[in-house]
């Protein structure tokens, strides 16, 4: 007979696993710590997460989902190639997202989270002056 409070406990381990395998590898993505065209193999991230096969084919999967890797028929998920449009693609997204959210903190803002961003807009300008 299943023993439905180990089974959900399994399944949120596998849960967390998969988000910690995701988390990981998307640092690692964004850092640059893996080459373009270079193959993931899930056996080797499952002993670098220390984890087992599942919660790593789910965090590629999702990040295949989120097209920030690729899916090879006959080779697995592949580090996409930096191309000129692949990166232009990514500034436009980049560029319109954050000028959504400028609008949106600009129109929701209060008196003292402004005063606040000029303090911090006054120590950053401090630091580059001080290089």
């Amino acid at each position: 007979m299943l023993d439905r409070k180990n089974a959900s406990a399994g399944s949120a381990a596998q849960k967390t696993a998969h988000v910690r395998v995701h988390t990981g590898l998307k640092e690692a993505l964004m850092n640059g710590d893996f080459l373009p065209g270079q193959r993931l193999v899930v056996r080797q991230l499952a002993e670098q997460y220390r984890t087992s096969a599942m919660p790593v084919r789910e965090a590629l999967r999702q990040l295949v989902s989120d097209e920030a890797m690729f899916d090879h028929p006959n080779r697995g998920v592949i580090v996409p190639e930096a191309t000129v449009a692949r990166i232009s693609d990514l500034v436009r997204v980049r560029c319109s997202v954050e000028g959504t959210a400028a609008e949106w903190a600009a129109t929701t803002i209060t008196p003292e989270e402004l005063d606040e961003l000029a303090k911090l807009n006054g120590l950053m300008r401090e630091c580059v002056e001080s290089l």
